[in-house]
């Protein structure tokens, strides 16, 4: 594809537009604009400039320029991922988005958070915490990576296995297009049936079908109680199929993730539903479960709790079914009561049969 070079009077355009401090040419600087994460220098190839946007409007006359020109144009956030999608291949221009990096709002009683696209998501977790929310997206490189990126390339993260990828977080986008237009897609909405969802077109486009300046995103209340299970498993299917059996018996899992050679590790957040005093005693129970699973020592037993009076009609429905007796490690504990715990030696994890 055959693109026009950069020349002095584009270059005198850009800073026109954005100032002469946001447009760099200087080969050092433009270095690290010439690869994501990916380390072969055979996927890594120089910009002829790297402009630096602060708002829609810049990013628009930035694109209606291009169009003009016929001049390659590369959007970039935060450079953290590993298929090249922000490498400048046919060179032209890097437009860096980092300096859109805002938390315009967050809205405690709607639930959303209005962000600029140069907002590291790390940051937004942060702040959507001390109001008392959560913002379920997690890449794994959430520390550095940005929301425009996540949004652009709909990562996903081990969150994902629960509430979803990035496009599970987002009500709407604005986006330039590729002539320049400012558009609004989505709206901030639960139901949203009618018309195409240009919003969800975009989200994983990386940039092919427009440039993402804003965005409104979904905030949930943060979950109170969060438990730590490491379970050890000699075959991947095994560790796969014992996540799917805890999430339908006994609790929703939020995280997962694994490792070929090594343990499968996995979190799973609870969000008792009964009076704060049980939903204490529900959490205590599980850790005292959970340490039967670290260590493959049986836990310390607790006091077996009393059982309510059965009226005499229940009490013969209830008689063949009272025939069942369940190992006494269980009876106080929170997992569902058709689990059976193995305990094992202490050099070996102990192990959860699910019936």
């Amino acid at each position: 594809m055959h693109y026009e070079k950069i020349t002095t009077e584009i270059l005198e355009k850009l800073k026109a537009i954005v100032g002469p401090k946001d447009v760099v040419t200087d080969a050092d600087a433009m270095q690290p604009y010439s690869h994501d994460e990916v380390t072969d220098p055979a996927y890594h190839h120089m910009p002829e400039a790297v402009v630096f946007a602060e708002t829609a409007q810049q990013v628009s006359a930035i694109i209606k320029l291009a169009n003009a020109c016929h001049f390659p144009v590369v959007p970039r956030g935060a450079g953290t991922g590993l298929a090249c999608g922000a490498v400048p291949e046919y060179g032209g221009i890097v437009l860096s988005l980092e300096k859109m990096n805002k938390i315009l709002e967050i809205n405690e009683d709607g639930l959303y958070a209005v962000v600029e696209p140069g907002v590291r998501t790390s940051d937004l977790q942060e702040a959507a915490e001390k109001k008392g929310l959560f913002y379920a997206g997690d890449p794994c490189s959430g520390d550095s990576c940005f929301i425009g990126g996540n949004i652009a390339t709909n990562a996903g993260g081990n969150r994902a296995v629960k509430y979803g990828t990035t496009r599970h977080q987002v009500y709407s986008v604005e986006v330039v297009n590729p002539t320049g237009r400012i558009v609004n897609l989505g709206a901030r909405l639960q139901k949203q049936s009618t018309g195409y969802s240009l919003d969800q077109l975009v989200i994983g486009s990386e940039g092919t079908l427009g440039i993402i300046t804003k965005a409104t995103l979904k905030l949930l209340p943060k979950p109170k109680y969060a438990l730590d299970l490491l379970a050890i498993f000699d075959d991947r299917r095994q560790a796969k199929n014992t996540s799917m059996k805890i999430s339908r018996a006994a609790t929703t899992a939020t995280t997962s993730s694994s490792k070929s050679k090594g343990p499968a590790k996995t979190t799973w957040t609870t969000r008792p539903s009964s009076s704060t005093k049980s939903a204490r005693k529900t959490a205590r129970r599980q850790s005292s479960s959970l340490t039967t699973i670290r260590s493959g020592r049986p836990a310390r037993p607790l006091p077996k709790p009393s059982a309510p009076k059965a009226s005499s009609s229940a009490k013969k429905t209830s008689s063949s079914l009272s025939t069942r007796k369940r190992p006494s490690s269980t009876k106080s504990c929170a997992w569902p009561r058709n689990t059976t715990w193995s305990h094992v030696s202490p050099a070996t994890p102990a192990t959860a049969t699910f019936t």
